[in-house]
């Protein structure tokens, strides 16, 4: 049966593939946008607010611990 041949099978791979990718992009993209919030806050700040950068990143650590489920 076609779903039995070689090219259906190899087909179905290069689809999961492509997907998973796809997929693996999504999430690069969104860990790149939540470290560019981190670097935004961070700058908030030592900038703004004049804190040294041990505070500027506690600061940061507690909002994240904030926002973020437990585990």
């Amino acid at each position: 049966s076609p779903e039995d041949s070689y090219t259906y099978l190899y087909k179905k791979i290069v689809k999961a593939k492509t997907q998973n990718d796809s997929a693996s992009q999504r999430v690069l993209f969104c860990y790149f946008q939540f470290r560019k919030k981190i670097y935004e806050h961070l700058d908030y700040y030592k900038n703004e607010k004049k804190y040294r950068d041990r505070m500027a990143q506690s600061k940061v650590d507690k909002e994240i611990k904030e926002q973020l489920p437990e585990g």
